[in-house]
């Protein structure tokens, strides 16, 4: 009965043991711990980094424990969240809550995983503060960039320096003051507030930034010698009021002990333009068939618009298409041949011009014109290596101010 007993253990240990090992992991196996690389900035917040964690599907928890306090704490930034943002397969945490000078700050990173047979795991690092904090300067006037949208007329692409230390919010103006700060409440939308970073709005004039999320991820990042890097913030649409517009840029610390709100005038500026009062419509593309052969094949685009009020043709200036080309390459699965795997994709623009009226189509007894212009298409790799998706944007500019764009 025992030997008997001993087969039925042996048989039940080790089909635990393949049941534990059928996914390639042990039964309550622990998630690697992060790696954590962390350093602190003048302006007084302290910033971690590490790779994502294999399995962490249920994400991280960062704990503290200040230079005045015995125990973890869990590092919430005073109540307004951890504060945890994904870059680029890096996960990044900035910790501001009232940090002080040449003091130790303990970390505690916990990976944790929803697999029912891994456990979670635990990675702890210390820094160390600079021996004094200050308030450090953001963006200068000329450090602030604008520049076209492709497609568009006026929608503005806006750089500018941007530090882990700061949330960030942009607004147009053309009322250049000698205060920055001035210009800024001028232009502001109404539920703007100077002491909360989190607010935002919707009118396209203006959003709060992290300025943590734009870091660029590099090595020398992480040790603390260069925090500060140029990076796109966002684009803004500007009127077309044969006005200069300028972007203010508002800064405010995420520690208020240490660093004051600044305002930043970009000394660039951009002045859309606009004729005339139309409307487009009507976006399509043309084919033509070869009477000989009877294939069909692309022609160009065509589209219509009103006549200034309704009676008098608009300049084909007033109009401009734009090409937006996808090509994404394949190649055969070597597992099986057929199927294809995709290897890469790249994106460009193109601005084709100005249409042509369509003389065909006439206008004496209408209140609109019609425009064409042709053009040829990249065409797909017969083989299936190769595939293209085009898509067509005509920007025009009316009289109520603004510049409009539509895709087709």
């Amino acid at each position: 009965m025992k030997k008997l007993s001993k087969v039925v253990l042996a048989a039940s240990m080790f089909a635990a043991l393949f049941a534990g090992c059928s996914n390639g992991l042990v039964a309550n196996d622990t998630l690697d711990k992060a790696d954590v690389e962390g350093y602190a900035t003048e302006d007084g917040v302290i910033i971690l980094e590490w790779d994502d964690v294999k399995d962490a599907s249920d994400g991280y928890t960062v704990y503290v424990k200040t230079p005045f306090t015995e125990r973890y704490s869990v590092a919430d930034n005073g109540g307004t969240g951890s504060n945890i943002i994904r870059v680029g397969g890096i996960q990044r945490f900035v910790y501001s809550d009232a940090v002080e000078a040449d003091a130790d700050y303990e970390f505690k990173i916990v990976a944790h995983t929803g697999k029912s047979n891994l456990l979670d795991s635990e990675a702890e690092i210390t820094v160390t503060t600079p021996e004094e904090l200050k308030d450090t300067s953001v963006c200068a006037a000329g450090d602030i960039k604008l520049s076209l949208v492709a497609g568009t007329l006026n929608m503005y692409e806006v750089s500018m320096p941007v530090s882990a230390g700061y949330n960030y919010s942009i607004v147009a103006t053309t009322d250049v003051v000698s205060d920055a700060k001035d210009a800024y409440a001028l232009n502001a939308p109404k539920d703007d507030d100077s002491n909360d970073w989190s607010a935002s709005w919707n009118d396209g004039n203006g959003t709060w930034y992290d300025g943590a999320s734009y870091i660029a991820v590099t090595k020398e990042n992480s040790d603390g010698d260069d925090y500060v890097v140029d990076a796109v913030v966002d684009t803004i649409q500007i009127e077309a009021d044969g006005k200069d517009h300028y972007i203010i840029v508002k800064a405010m610390p995420k520690n208020g002990k240490v660093a004051t709100v600044k305002y930043v005038v970009s000394s660039a500026s951009v002045n859309p333009s606009y004729t005339g009062d139309v409307w487009a419509y009507g976006f399509d593309r043309t084919y033509v068939t070869n009477t000989s052969t009877g294939v069909t094949s692309f022609a160009g685009v065509e589209f219509y618009a009103t006549k200034y009020n309704f009676t008098e043709k608009g300049d084909t200036s007033l109009f401009t298409v734009y090409r937006k080309t996808v090509k994404d390459t394949y190649k055969i699965n070597a597992l099986n041949t057929s199927q294809y795997l995709r290897t890469g994709s790249t994106v460009t623009w193109e601005n084709l011009g100005n249409p042509v009226e369509d003389t065909d189509y006439s206008t004496d007894y209408t209140q609109n014109v019609k425009y064409k212009l042709a053009c040829t298409e990249a065409k797909d790799a017969e083989d299936g290596t190769v595939d293209y998706t085009h898509t067509y944007y005509v920007s025009w500019k009316s009289g109520d101010n603004r510049v409009f764009s539509e895709a087709f």
